[in-house]
């Protein structure tokens, strides 16, 4: 049965005259003393609405133009790529490997380094994985895949059969698989594993030894105004940088803030650059080709 996605709204009343909208794919949990900052420090009131990524793109593009919200924040830029024509101006926040979010206590002597160990038989039905066509962090492990594996679409399908061709709704549906024991391993984004990590000792992270895709996650301008460009600025600033480091588990995008010690250095691991364009031109036709794959073994199978 498909869970509803609940968008919460988040009006925080000050006597203020500017305002912005912002729809954002971030939790409560990054959101809230980010805006209550900027918020103490700026003339302007910050309405917020909180969805996945995938479902608020898809919101944007129903809208009417005077309906966009001023900020799309949160979604790396290949998550936003159908809105390329509407955003004015776009900002790196911070930067997300792709990773593994593995239960040690119940994968026992399994080895997991990388994708190709996902297609070990001892994995069958306990490998969590959200459908690519709503959730941001599942398409960009999509791309992770086509980019370092050999023959990726062979091994997607491949990867489809272990999984029991069972894709979850969300990235959050992964993460709780995993850390419920329900599924021995799953493919997330590193902000939410160490999150995870953070409450349960049971947990690791396995960089994938192929190659990791580390797309820049933004903040994507698409109606330009004071308390936009003073929301940019605020998102950017050392300070805001720094906290977002030490605090909610963000790699900086500036030069001068040095990881965290809960954020590897990845020094020995191979950095995917991908091509955007390619991406931007294959997006559809990757996911449908993903879809006919999962139809292809549903079949099959029953």
């Amino acid at each position: 049965m498909k869970k509803l996605i609940i968008f919460f709204i988040i009006v925080i009343q000050y006597a203020y005259s500017n305002s912005i909208k912002v729809y954002s794919s971030h939790s409560i949990e990054t959101l809230y003393p980010l805006i209550k900052e900027f918020e103490s420090n700026y003339n302007c009131k910050v309405e917020v609405e909180i969805g996945g990524t995938g479902e608020l793109v898809t919101k944007v593009l129903k809208q009417q133009k005077q309906d966009y919200p001023d900020i799309f924040f949160g979604g790396t830029t290949l998550s936003v790529v159908p809105l390329n024509h509407i955003i004015k101006e776009s900002y790196s926040f911070s930067i997300i490997p792709n990773v593994l979010l593995v239960n040690k206590n119940i994968k026992k002597d399994i080895v997991i380094e990388g994708y190709n160990d996902l297609l070990n038989p001892r994995l069958k039905g306990r490998i969590a994985y959200s459908n690519p066509k709503v959730s941001s962090s599942s398409f960009e492990h999509l791309v992770n895949i086509l980019y370092v594996m050999d023959e990726p679409w062979n091994f997607i399908k491949k990867l489809l059969k272990n999984t029991d061709n069972i894709y979850l709704e969300s990235s959050q549906d992964v993460v709780e698989k995993v850390v419920n024991g329900k599924s021995i391993v799953g493919l997330t984004h590193e902000v939410a594993a160490i999150k995870a990590m953070e409450k349960n000792s049971s947990l690791e992270i396995v960089y994938m030894k192929e190659g990791v895709l580390a797309e820049s996650d933004g903040v994507y301008v698409l109606n330009k105004n004071s308390c936009t460009e003073a929301f940019t600025k605020f998102l950017s600033s050392y300070d805001t940088q720094l906290f977002s480091n030490i605090s909610l588990n963000r790699r900086s995008v500036r030069d001068d803030i040095f990881f965290s010690r809960k954020l590897n250095t990845l020094k020995h691991r191979v950095f995917i650059d991908p091509n955007q364009f390619e991406i931007e031109k294959n997006r559809t036709l990757w996911i449908e080709n993903f879809d006919n794959l999962l139809k292809e073994n549903n079949h099959v199978s029953k």
